[in-house]
């Protein structure tokens, strides 16, 4: 049932054979099976013979009876009590909750050591040291226009044609997500989310108490533009998108250009908005940055972007293009009093100004391109015949597959016993037939031979679970 509601599993979609969910809860299959006939007895799921249980396709049905992964018939204790749950389960490993863990490669974030950072707080102290005041905690909070000029040809950079009057400062990329919903979507609206994606995401929404649904996503080529197309013809039509178009998270995936294209004309037709998240566009490792969605639409497309994944997680300024949305987009920054403190603002202006975040940038993605390569060949040398990595085309994680029949959270219960973290899939949403996928970041903790060797009893691990 929640995995309904979660929207992990969706409509006419498979459940999880009896005999995994009576291993993975440890009972036997006789309540696992008694569960599964309850599900049916309220029409909520169907048992289809020889194949197995799925989810009921009939979207007016389940949004009767389940409000379509909806939350509307909760109250509000039993619908945060329900995220709760899962983000307990999900921070215990990206952001290691409990301190256990040396090697923590399932972490959400990189540690901030790996970064070109010094730069960035050289700059901050010598503006403050520049200041008449001081630090002051109480100065007037605003946008820099300096540092929005300086934002912008960053956009006009990778393809975007909006101006400086469109442009917003957020303190972070989530909280520019955050606003972006705000002002799409009313409370209890839909909002689409692709799975697997950055989970971040979905716990956004659901913050918000917006509804969710989720979109099918390719390993190679992003969100299937197909599924959702089908999804709008089925009557689900949701106020907005959430993506990443570039380096999604946790696949790496990059959508082709002709498919944003697509989604772009879809969206157009349906009037649903596109938030585009795109921290990472700036670590790619090709001859040329991949374009944004926003390049191609600048009125239906929120992009929102920032510093966290290329420069340092400590800089977590982020900059927001609102497109038709920028009114609503202003009203809600500005009684959520969402501004970040003038002078972190100037000293990143002073920063991107001196063009010494460029040539910083270069570098990391330059190390980062080493680093991540490294550790794919370690995996594919080290882990069970029939494993398979993704072809890294940017970004900080590699899409581990592990030989059918692998379960990827198995593997992730029994690394924890050697201080070591993955991302299993479903923290991603994904759906059972990628059971066997994790997640793995490569900027977790600096590369050494100690972390050569995690990598390394990692992979014996997984040859247990091969056998």
């Amino acid at each position: 049932m929640e995995m309904i509601r979660l929207g992990i599993i969706g409509p006419g979609e498979k459940m999880p054979s009896i005999r995994s969910m009576a291993k993975k809860y440890g009972v036997s299959i006789t309540p696992v099976n008694d569960a599964y006939n309850a599900l049916v007895a309220q029409q909520l799921v169907e048992s289809r013979p020889q194949s197995g249980y799925y989810v009921t396709s009939s979207i007016d049905h389940l949004r009767e009876e389940l409000d379509l992964q909806l939350h509307v018939g909760l109250n509000k204790s039993e619908h945060y009590s329900m995220v709760d749950d899962f983000f307990s389960g999900y921070s215990e490993i990206a952001f290691n909750a409990n301190n256990d863990i040396e090697f923590s490669f399932g972490s959400t974030s990189g540690t901030s050591t790996v970064y070109p950072e010094m730069n960035f707080n050289n700059f901050l102290v010598n503006y403050i040291q520049r200041s008449k005041e001081g630090f002051n905690p109480q100065v007037k909070l605003h946008d820099e226009l300096r540092l929005k000029k300086s934002m912008l040809r960053y956009m006009r950079h990778c393809g975007c044609k909006n101006g400086i009057e469109d442009v917003s400062v957020v303190r972070s990329v989530t909280e520019g997500v955050m606003l972006a919903i705000r002002a799409c979507t009313g409370r209890g609206g839909l909002v689409a989310i692709e799975a697997p994606g950055h989970i971040g995401f979905y716990f956004i929404a659901k913050y918000l108490e917006r509804d969710v649904v989720s979109i099918p996503s390719k390993v190679n080529t992003g969100l299937d533009v197909d599924a959702f197309e089908s999804y709008l013809n089925q009557g689900i039509k949701p106020g907005c998108i959430v993506l990443s178009s570039t380096f999604s998270n946790p696949t790496g995936a990059v959508m082709p250009d002709e498919n944003k294209q697509r989604l772009v004309r879809i969206c157009r037709e349906h009037d649903i908005t596109i938030i585009e998240d795109d921290i990472l566009g700036e670590l790619y490792f090709g001859e040329k940055r991949p374009k944004p969605i926003k390049s191609f639409d600048d009125e239906n497309v929120i992009y929102v972007s920032g510093y966290g994944k290329s420069l340092s997680p400590k800089t977590r300024l982020g900059y927001v293009s609102a497109g038709k949305f920028k009114g609503e987009f202003a009203f809600y920054k500005h009684i959520s009093t969402s501004y970040a403190h003038p002078y972190f603002q100037m000293a990143m202006a002073d920063y991107l100004d001196s063009g010494a975040a460029i040539r910083d940038v270069s570098f990391f993605r330059r190390w980062l391109k080493k680093c991540v390569f490294t550790y794919r060949d370690t995996i594919l040398e080290a882990f069970p015949k029939g494993t398979k990595v993704e072809e890294p085309k940017g970004g900080p994680y590699l899409w581990v597959g592990l030989p059918e029949g692998c379960s990827a959270n198995k593997l992730s219960e029994m690394a924890k016993k050697i201080g070591v973290s993955i991302s299993p899939s479903h923290l991603f949403n994904a759906k059972e037939d990628m059971a066997n996928y994790f997640r793995f970041n490569c900027v977790a903790t600096h590369l050494t031979e100690k972390s050569i060797e995690a990598v390394k009893k990692l992979g014996s691990l997984a040859h247990t679970l091969a056998e």
